[in-house]
């Protein structure tokens, strides 16, 4: 969307995507979510 009205992004910061938040995590920390959990927030249903 960016390049459509010809502005440069020169950083991007993805902080959530569905329902699955970062929530303040640090770069190279990792926080482990069930597999159930984790398909929920992202509003996968037929993950099976």
């Amino acid at each position: 969307m960016i390049a459509a009205i010809r502005h440069k992004c020169k950083r991007l910061i993805r902080i959530s995507i569905e329902d699955l938040e970062l929530d303040g995590l640090k770069a190279g920390e990792v926080r482990e979510l069930e597999e159930a959990d984790f398909f929920s927030k992202l509003k996968i249903q037929d993950w099976r």
